[in-house]
């Protein structure tokens, strides 16, 4: 079951009830991270796995701001030595001698929580979208459907928990989204498909009752003045439910980190995509009661601030390709200002039941209200935005 933000009554009631305690542009919730880190098993499926969204236009594949691996080799006292390279990492050493075999050694462990890349993605990833409030940068997100954008719910609802003791929506007529933005090398800050108003946005209900492991929230974008929806100009991903997540899995999340040092200009103040790219070692921030409902997994080391919350967060499976299994919910800060980690929540049967139940108050809402412009009914099978 969801509710619904939008500008009518039912947004303008629950402004009147109550409205966002924010001193700053940046969502609330982000750091409201309990416990320290651990070691556990893999996350449990409680169905079977499961694909929603995506138009088949965008193939999922972070992996395109990573550097390829690349091999130079040379003779050197008739040993064949070949080292192998991903960007300016070394990745691995291979010795030969003259009918032996290879022996390869790596520069460090292959302990699962290790950074593979991070930086800032080039390209960017145009499905990915950055949200404002009030035309500064406020959090993340990901088109999952031509006008729809998966991402945290604390970017669109505050609960008590995450919304300084008062329950509030976002006022949508204040949040815009752009997909894809970048800042070029000479700081200028680039918007190829230009800017979206937010039309609607959901949540599920039970994060509205304080469970706080069902942050997961589906924004609606209107159209812009040429009749386009964002996912008609980007393409969009897919999402996946109850997929098996096993320790030492390829995991890179994405997002627009706004505060911190990221604030600062020499950061593009808050305005670059970023990426972490890592492999998961098993660890977890299970424990709070608050999101107990969830199996909270670690994205470490990652560097990402508030502002980054709801980018998507991606798996690579078997073959090569890549799909969202999560969004950026939670981190923690180092000293610097920097992220130390980050933390998203298993997307399980919760998660797809939000899923099924928003998309379905979706239709419903525009069917009713294209019946009431033209007084006649509509075929909810009618093209639409998903």
């Amino acid at each position: 079951m969801v509710r619904r933000a939008a500008s009518a009554l039912v947004l303008a009631l629950l402004l009147l009830a109550a409205s966002p305690p924010l001193a700053s542009a940046q969502a609330p919730g982000f750091y409201n991270l309990g416990g320290t880190p651990q070691p556990g098993v893999a996350p449990t499926p409680d169905g079977s796995q499961s694909t929603v969204g995506g138009d088949g236009s965008v193939a999922p594949a972070p992996g395109a701001a990573r550097p390829k691996l690349r091999r130079s080799c040379h003779t050197k006292n008739r040993i064949r030595i070949c080292r192998y390279t991903r960007g300016t990492r070394l990745v691995k050493t291979c010795a030969k001698a003259k009918g032996r075999r290879w022996h390869c050694r790596r520069p460090f462990s292959a302990r699962a929580s290790t950074r593979i890349l991070s930086g800032y993605t080039n390209p960017p990833l145009e499905p990915v979208v950055q949200m404002y409030r009030d035309g500064r940068p406020f959090c993340s997100g990901a088109l999952v459907a031509r006008a729809v954008v998966l991402t945290a719910a604390h970017c669109l609802y505050g609960n008590r928990t995450d919304g300084g003791g008062a329950r509030w929506y976002q006022d949508n007529s204040r949040l815009t989204m752009t997909p894809g933005s970048f800042v070029d090398s000479a700081g200028q800050h680039h918007k190829p498909y230009g800017t979206f108003k937010v039309r609607s946005s959901w949540v599920p209900q039970g994060w509205m009752e304080e469970d706080g492991g069902q942050d997961w929230g589906l924004a609606v974008i209107a159209r812009n003045r040429r009749g386009r929806y964002p996912g008609d100009l980007t393409g969009v991903y897919s999402v996946y439910a109850n997929v098996r997540v096993p320790v030492h899995a390829h995991l890179f999340n994405a997002g627009y980190p706004a505060d911190g040092p990221f604030a600062d200009w020499r950061y593009y103040g808050g305005n670059a995509q970023y990426f972490c790219d890592t492999v998961w070692d098993g660890r977890n921030a299970n424990g709070p009661a608050y999101y107990a409902s969830s199996f909270a997994l670690l994205t470490d080391p990652c560097e990402m601030t508030a502002g980054s919350s709801g980018g998507p967060v991606f798996i690579e499976f078997t073959g090569g390709e890549w799909g969202i299994i999560g969004v950026n919910n939670r981190g923690a800060r180092r000293v610097d200002g920097f992220g130390a980690y980050g933390v998203f929540f298993y997307m399980d049967s919760d998660f797809l039941t939000f899923w099924e139940s928003a998309f379905a108050a979706m239709r419903g809402a525009r069917v009713s209200a294209h019946a009431a412009r033209t007084n006649v009914a509509v075929s909810s099978r009618s093209r639409s935005w998903w």
